[in-house]
């Protein structure tokens, strides 16, 4: 018991010693004392136990009945019509009478079609190669075609495929349009075909 007391002083001594070396180490395990000494105080003095839930008659409904009851039943079923709400402002019933998952068109106006870049690119290369095509084809036709002599007078006349044709008259779809020495225009769909004179 003698041994005992000496080590028990000498154990004090060397904490109170590293205590006054380490300051900060000494304020931290001060304030864990005061905490754990007030926890265990509390649980020692206060004890009595938080009161038990109880159920609002929505619950009840759900276990006798099995089916769940609407939203704001327990909520309205707690307070009584005719006594004014105990509940706090946040916490009071409130009917809400509009949509919340209808978007508001202010806020969030439809979305218009946008046409992106490369889209109008498509189209304008689609419309370029179908003017090209369609130029193709007539040219094509207009082959079939062949001027043999003009004729430069007081009205323009032309020979082709053995026709005499003036300005305004048509062959084969084409229509003349113009004639000079040696070249004739015609013209089909728009598109804009010189016949020349072999020579």
């Amino acid at each position: 018991m003698a041994e005992i007391q000496p080590k028990y002083k000498q154990l004090c001594a060397r904490f109170l010693a590293e205590l006054k070396r380490d300051k900060k180490r000494a304020a931290v395990l001060g304030v864990a004392a005061i905490v754990a000494i007030f926890v265990f105080a509390k649980l020692l003095l206060g004890g009595s136990t938080p009161a038990r839930a109880t159920g609002n008659s929505a619950g009840a409904a759900v276990q006798q009945s099995g089916q769940a009851a609407p939203a704001g039943a327990g909520l309205a079923a707690a307070d009584d019509p005719g006594q004014p709400s105990q509940r706090p402002g946040f916490l009071a019933v409130r009917t809400i009478s509009r949509d919340l998952f209808s978007p508001n068109d202010i806020y969030f106006p439809p979305e218009q079609a946008k046409t992106t870049k490369a889209q109008v690119a498509d189209a304008t290369t689609s419309a370029d190669a179908e003017a090209e095509l369609h130029q193709k084809m007539v040219l094509a036709q207009a082959q079939s075609l062949l001027l043999q002599s003009t004729m430069i007078s007081d009205s323009a006349t032309a020979i082709i495929n053995g026709r005499v044709l003036r300005v305004g008259e048509w062959i084969n779809g084409f229509e003349v349009k113009d004639v000079a020495p040696m070249a004739c225009t015609i013209e089909k769909e728009g598109v804009s075909v010189v016949l020349k004179m072999s020579q």
